[in-house]
């Protein structure tokens, strides 16, 4: 989020907005990457990620995504890179945002949103 924290700063950029064409394998992929920079303070701290989805218009509200659900399967929920394999065009227009933590700081930053199509 780049503002200032007393013990730690960081900022974070996502790779953006993704296509994947649906499989009913699961055969098809979209990465979505978050790379986050401290830029003060403690350069060694420990960060945590969490991927969160939410449809387009955001009436679902935001929830963490889940390990291999149908009718999409994803992978790394919980790391810096983030995989989706769906199944169908059900999640067309998926959007999707990472949050980033540093605990041991007590500093947490919500990345941009990337959209997800599916074809």
């Amino acid at each position: 989020d780049g503002q200032l924290y007393p013990n730690v700063s960081f900022t974070l950029a996502l790779s953006g907005n993704q296509t994947v064409n649906s499989n009913t394998s699961f055969a098809n992929v979209a990465t979505f990457l978050v790379t986050p920079t401290i830029t003060a303070g403690n350069t060694a701290a420990v960060l945590s990620y969490q991927w969160q989805y939410n449809n387009p218009s955001g009436s679902y509200g935001w929830a963490n995504i889940p390990a291999n659900t149908n009718p999409i399967h994803w992978s790394g929920a919980t790391t810096s890179t983030l995989q989706a394999r769906p199944a169908t065009t059900a999640n067309n227009n998926t959007v999707l945002r990472v949050v980033v933590t540093a605990a041991d700081e007590g500093v947490t930053a919500t990345s941009a949103n990337a959209l997800m199509t599916v074809a």
